[in-house]
C-alpha cells in the first residue's frame, strides 16, 4: 500500500516566493502533495482540506491561519523574513498559537534546496499534524 502524502497548502502573496516554495516542496522525492495559492481568503476557507499550511507573515493575516489551525488541529508554519532583533518576539507570538515559525532568510542566505528538504522531512516526520509548537 502506498503511503499517503501529507497535503500541504502554501499561502504566499509574493509570486517569486510562491513559485519557489511550490517548486522545491513539490518535488516528487519529497513525498508531499503541494498546492500553492496567493488567494488568502480562499486559502483560509479551504485549509481544512490540508494537513499543513505554510503561510507567509502577511502583516497579521497569518494569525487567522494559526488560530484556525490550532482550533482544527492543522499544522501551521509561518514563514517570514525577520531580522535577528525581531525574530525572538515574533517566534513567541507565533508559538502562542501553537504554530511554528521559519525565517525565510534560511532560503536566501543558506543552501535553499537543503533547507526545503529539511522542511519536508520535518513535515513528513510528524505526519503533517501540529502536535505542539515547534521551532525550526
Amino acid at each position: 500500500m502506498t503511503p499517503v502524502k501529507p497535503r500541504i497548502l502554501i499561502v504566499e502573496d509574493e509570486k517569486n516566493w510562491l513559485e519557489m516554495h511550490e517548486f522545491f516542496l513539490g518535488q516528487e522525492n519529497l513525498n508531499l502533495d503541494v498546492k500553492a495559492t496567493d488567494n488568502l481568503h480562499q486559502a483560509l476557507r479551504d485549509m481544512d482540506k490540508f494537513d499543513c499550511v505554510l503561510v507567509d507573515g502577511l502583516g497579521g493575516l497569518w494569525e487567522k491561519f494559526a488560530e484556525k489551525g490550532r482550533d482544527k488541529g492543522i499544522r501551521v508554519i509561518v514563514i517570514s523574513s525577520k531580522q535577528e532583533k525581531e525574530e525572538a518576539s515574533f517566534r513567541e507570538q507565533v508559538a502562542s498559537y501553537r504554530a511554528e515559525f521559519l525565517n525565510k532568510d534560511v532560503f536566501i542566505f543558506g543552501d535553499g534546496a537543503k533547507e526545503y528538504r529539511s522542511l519536508a522531512e520535518r513535515i513528513n516526520g510528524s505526519g503533517g499534524i501540529n502536535k505542539e509548537a515547534l521551532s525550526f
